[in-house]
């Protein structure tokens, strides 16, 4: 693995988790079904963190986390899909969110 790679997959998840910021009011409206709010979460997605991605070779694991956790960050966000015990029987899971 290269410098130049890790240092791209890093950015990268960091614009994904950024950028959650200035669509978080938008994904997480009641007003907006949820597939209006997975069609925003996919453009914000593949126009800023995931844009080429499919340039980069397999990544090592530490790096697979990274992004899958920032990308699963916005779904989560969008989905209203947050960690609680009480809950844990009617969570999504990951395959869930992203299919």
């Amino acid at each position: 693995m290269s410098h130049e790679l890790k240092a791209e997959v890093v950015t990268r998840a960091a614009i994904i988790k950024s950028g959650i910021k200035s669509i978080r009011k938008v994904i997480s409206s009641p007003k907006l079904t949820l597939k209006r709010k997975l069609t925003y979460v996919k453009a914000h997605l593949f126009a800023g963190g995931m844009f080429q991605c499919s340039t980069w070779g397999v990544l090592p694991p530490s790096l697979y986390f990274k992004m899958h956790h920032a990308v699963l960050s916005v779904y989560r966000v969008a989905t209203a899909n947050v960690f609680s015990s009480s809950v844990v029987d009617s969570m999504f899971s990951d395959a869930d969110v992203i299919f």
